[in-house]
């Protein structure tokens, strides 16, 4: 009888740590009045041979529970989304897979960069840009927007002049947007880095922003 009893309070120790483990998975990235954002760290898998990294994202607020699926090639600081599910109040909305969805960029201060870089720290690799604080510069405001310059992240090349510049937008409300842009230094052109594929260089126009973003990349490139 006792060993009995004593094999039964083994299985409730267990249980109640299996339980205590399974809370514990979800990682929280970010958490605000609004919603929640957390990393699954149970089925996170690391491909060594392309150096990419799979994970599940779950997001959730009062009303529904999101959870995506991403690759991220960590070398090339890109990641796409496989699949994906919506729940409401707990019964599925929606079940979807993206198969042949092309890959986004990441950069930094977004939330695709909070993500990736809990995935690493979890796996423990470095994270994805090489550090987890990055430094920026003002070079203009208006009274909506303030701009400012990633100084720790650029690639710039002096033989081709083509630089690629990280700038975040800041707004009133603390809200920030980043994008990345290609300027090249030599031909005095620049474009969105999504619009560099469709070879959408722009020249610059005097006293524009693009101006302002070009000029803060010349001085961000020859310090």
């Amino acid at each position: 009888m006792k060993r009995i009893i004593s094999i039964l309070l083994l299985f409730f120790v267990l249980a109640s740590g299996g339980v205590s483990f399974a809370a514990d998975r979800w990682v929280t990235v970010e958490s605000t009045q609004d919603y929640s954002r957390y990393i699954d760290s149970q089925t996170i898998a690391y491909n060594k041979a392309d150096n990419s990294v799979m994970y599940w994202i779950k997001v959730q607020n009062s009303r529904y529970t999101f959870l995506e699926q991403y690759i991220c090639y960590l070398g090339q600081k890109k990641r796409r989304s496989l699949r994906s599910v919506t729940y409401k109040q707990g019964v599925l909305q929606r079940s979807t897979d993206n198969p042949g969805q092309y890959g986004v960029n990441i950069y930094p201060d977004s939330s695709g960069e909070k993500e990736v870089n809990a995935v690493c720290s979890i796996i423990g690799t470095a994270p994805i840009f090489g550090v987890s604080t990055h430094h920026w510069k003002w070079f203009y405001s208006t009274d909506q927007i303030t701009y400012t310059i990633c100084v720790d992240q650029k690639d710039y090349d002096p033989t081709t002049g083509r630089a690629l510049i990280y700038v975040k937008k800041t707004y009133l409300n603390g809200s920030h947007w980043t994008q990345a842009y290609v300027c090249n230094l030599k031909e005095n052109t620049i474009t969105t880095a999504v619009d560099e594929s469709n070879n959408d260089q722009k020249y610059i126009v005097p006293d524009s922003i693009e101006e302002r973003i070009f000029n803060a990349a010349v001085s961000l490139c020859r310090q």
